[in-house]
């Protein structure tokens, strides 16, 4: 019985010996060359260079009156897009501008009234000049009253001989030296005298208040012209003061007019740069208030992604790496740019909030004319490359970076280690720098069937 048992266990025995020496079917993979990268994936939002929301300018809020693009429309700088209407700045505007015609019509009174005082002043100083012709004939009468003042005297010397002679002739009479018709002729002579005294003294009184007259008169008139000329002179003045305030005046309400022009102006919403009308927010006849969004304008000739990065990912992009974008839709086509900024700072939409993100812009190297301003889109962040290098997928690969190796099948047909040489790492391939050569296989581990040194391996037919 024993016997029966013993031979029976070394039966089984050399049985499950043979059983495990058979060769393991294992699949393979043919190494080649391509190219590894080392990528960073993230998506991002698509913007046009320069994108700017254009915002109503109208303080106190306006009325859209026409808007005059539509979404997609291309426009140039400066090309009016919106009409806005405010009712308060036009019935100021058009206050302002009947306060310059009043003061324009002050103004122009004020130049009539410098006008007016000037030739007022002219006449008067004209006058005052023509008192030397006044002057002259008070000279004249003054000439007269002394020739006069003269003859007084000379007839006054006149009479007194004649009446000297008379006294002589007289006392001649008494003696009867001379006839009597002798003294009266004398008589007579002194009686004309007399008279002609008289006439000489009248003449100087008349004379005397001719002149007094006259000078009176010029006085007088002296008095009145330069009484006019001063008032004219105050008039000319005044109007000339006038004209200075009414001046700065209509200077300081043009300026206002001007701002009012200007914030009227400012209701032609007008394109900043050239580019293409991405979103329209407003239609004719709503109200719109100070900063409210009317329209959104980008550069199409520039595209731009925006990607939101952690921190750690950031630390590793630097400026002018390359990136791909594509949709995210299946077999979507893709597109090529490059890193053009990196935020300095990690924001986060809440401050409580430990999700810190930094911000990335990219910028395609042409235009798409595909990707949708505002569509989320994937990003590839190429850090490192390495084309036409000898690579591995990573689940080939066993051991850490330091020990990694291979299975590979030997001349035998049995499973052997292959120390290998790692370079670049990719997310799913890896550079194999060492070890290995473009055209041999490489064993597929398989977690069902492990792998030993040495046992039999082949591959499936």
């Amino acid at each position: 019985m024993l016997v029966v048992i013993s031979t029976g266990g070394w039966l089984s025995y050399d049985s499950m010996r043979n059983r495990s020496l058979e060769p393991l079917t294992v699949q393979s993979f043919t190494v080649k060359k391509d190219t590894v990268e080392n990528l960073i994936n993230e998506s991002g939002i698509v913007e046009l260079a320069s994108q700017q929301t254009l915002k109503s300018p109208v303080t106190g809020g306006g009325i859209v009156e026409r808007v005059l693009v539509q979404v997609g429309d291309r426009v140039k700088s400066g090309q009016i897009l919106v009409m806005l209407r405010n009712p308060e700045q036009q019935t100021a505007l058009a206050q302002q501008q009947l306060e310059i015609q009043k003061q324009e019509l002050q103004l122009e009174r004020n130049r009539e009234k410098i006008i007016e005082a000037s030739r007022k002043l002219q006449v008067a100083r004209q006058e005052i000049e023509g008192l030397s012709v006044k002057e002259i004939e008070i000279q004249k009468q003054e000439l007269q009253l002394k020739r006069n003042r003269e003859k007084v005297i000379e007839q006054t010397k006149k009479l007194n001989a004649a009446q000297e002679e008379l006294q002589e002739l007289e006392t001649l009479l008494e003696k009867g030296f001379i006839p009597d018709n002798e003294f009266q002729q004398q008589k007579d002579r002194v009686l004309i005298a007399e008279s002609q005294l008289r006439d000489a003294e009248l003449a100087v009184q008349l004379a005397t208040l001719e002149f007094q007259s006259l000078e009176n008169q010029r006085q007088s008139k002296q008095r009145e012209l330069s009484k006019q000329v001063l008032i004219a002179q105050a008039q000319f003045q005044d109007a000339q003061s006038e004209v200075s305030t009414n001046t700065r005046e209509l200077k300081r309400l043009t300026l206002e007019k001007q701002k009012f022009e200007q914030k009227i102006q400012n209701n032609f919403v007008r394109a900043s740069f050239t580019g293409k009308v991405l979103d329209v927010n407003i239609k004719a006849g709503d109200v719109v208030r100070l900063g409210e969004p009317l329209l959104t304008l980008g550069d199409t000739s520039q595209e731009l992604v925006t990607l939101e990065l952690f921190p750690l990912d950031a630390n590793q992009v630097k400026v002018n790496h390359p990136v791909r974008i594509s949709l995210i839709s299946p077999q979507a086509k893709s597109f090529t740019g490059r890193v053009q900024s990196i935020s300095k700072v990690a924001t986060s939409l809440n401050k409580n909030s430990s999700n810190a993100t930094v911000t990335a812009t990219v910028e395609l190297d042409k235009p798409s004319k595909v990707l949708i301003p505002g569509s989320r889109v994937d990003a590839e962040i190429v850090l490192a490359a390495r084309k036409n290098v000898v690579v591995l997928s990573r689940d080939l690969i066993q051991g850490s970076k330091s020990d990694a190796f291979v299975w590979v099948r030997d001349s035998q047909g049995k499973a052997q280690k292959r120390p290998i040489s790692l370079g670049l790492e990719g997310l799913i391939k890896v550079e194999v720098t060492n070890g290995l050569e473009p055209g041999e296989e490489v064993i597929v581990p398989s977690a069902d069937s492990p792998l030993k040194p040495g046992i039999p391996v082949n591959y499936p037919n």
